[in-house]
């Protein structure tokens, strides 16, 4: 007789997940890399049934994405993984991941933000072919999971560091009103990246229209753009005019390419080496290039370059 088995869904939350793709994202960045390497990365010795079924649920999450015959770490992980809590991208990127495994889509769908008992939710999970065991498992799951983006959310409306609690953002404000400063008649700046919504009741709110654009720029870079609220043909023409206007802040091609000799002064010694890349920013918030005479990235801290060298001896 063939054993019965429940729906898949993640063996662990969403928070758990983030700290083991963490893991991958200091060792990797967001590099494919085949799945006996991830899970070297995730601290298991070889593919087995423990490293398979926490890859699976990173899957699962959408924090490891497929990228030929390897895994990469996805956007909406850097997004997280880079960005400070309660910031509104990553509250954003946060809600996309709790409720891209399926189950927990569907959850949301049949019950909403808020849950019933557990013996109704436990219910539902039997009429879907669970386990009763599993379903118990399911749920705990799905809870902690919404606890910690809830949690994260109410970041939205914390009062800025170093300031009064009095000159954040009055809870029944209503969406892009600027609020007062107490006493004056200056008005605080609105927050800079993100307008910031607000329910009737104070709590914070994602806006419940986005438009998410995602496309191929080269084969080693893609770009992703949200837009929250009307995506309409003028906000995308001053979107294209932003963009026009920033774009010679970045390198050409031939300048990411062209190899630069340099002297890394690592903890050991000081050593020659080609920088042949630019690996953006890691998670301890240091700049790292790719150097030809190693797999792992060096700080851009520690390298002094031969050209600046001449440079300065000129």
């Amino acid at each position: 007789m063939a054993k019965l088995r429940s729906p898949n869904f993640p063996k662990f939350d969403l928070e758990t997940a983030i700290t083991k793709i963490n893991q991958v994202y200091q060792a990797e960045h967001t590099h494919a890399a085949d799945k006996e390497v991830i899970a070297r990365d995730l601290g298991y010795t070889s593919l087995n049934g423990a490293s398979l079924t926490t890859i699976g649920a990173l899957n699962s999450y959408g924090l490891l994405e497929s990228e030929g015959d390897g895994l990469k770490v996805g956007g909406d992980a850097v997004t997280i993984l880079e960005l400070p809590k309660g910031h509104a991208e990553r509250v954003a990127a946060l809600r996309r991941r709790a409720f891209t495994p399926k189950l927990f889509a569907d959850l949301k769908q049949e019950f909403g933000d808020n849950l019933p008992s557990d013996v109704n939710l436990r219910h539902s999970l039997i009429k879907k072919k669970f386990l009763p065991k599993a379903a118990d498992e399911a749920i705990r799951v799905y809870r902690e999971t919404i606890k910690f983006v809830s949690d994260e959310a109410k970041e939205y409306n914390a009062p800025d560091a170093g300031k009064p609690e009095g000159e954040s953002k009055p809870a029944r404000e209503t969406p892009m009103q600027q609020p007062q400063v107490a006493n004056t008649q200056t008005k605080t700046p609105a927050p800079s990246s993100l307008v910031q919504f607000y329910n009737l009741d104070g709590t914070p709110a994602l806006p419940s229209k986005t438009t998410e654009l995602a496309f191929k720029l080269s084969r080693g870079s893609e770009a992703r753009v949200t837009i929250i609220g009307d995506a309409t043909q003028e906000a995308i023409d001053k979107l294209m005019q932003h963009l026009g206007l920033t774009k010679d802040t970045f390198p050409t091609v031939e300048e990411l390419n062209k190899p630069r000799m340099a002297t890394w002064h690592n903890k050991d010694h000081d050593q020659p080496v080609t920088v042949i890349g630019d690996l953006g920013e890691g998670p301890d918030g240091k700049h790292y290039l790719k150097i030809a005479e190693s797999d792992t990235g060096v700080p851009e801290s520690d390298l002094e370059f031969e050209d600046t060298k001449a440079k300065g001896a000129a």
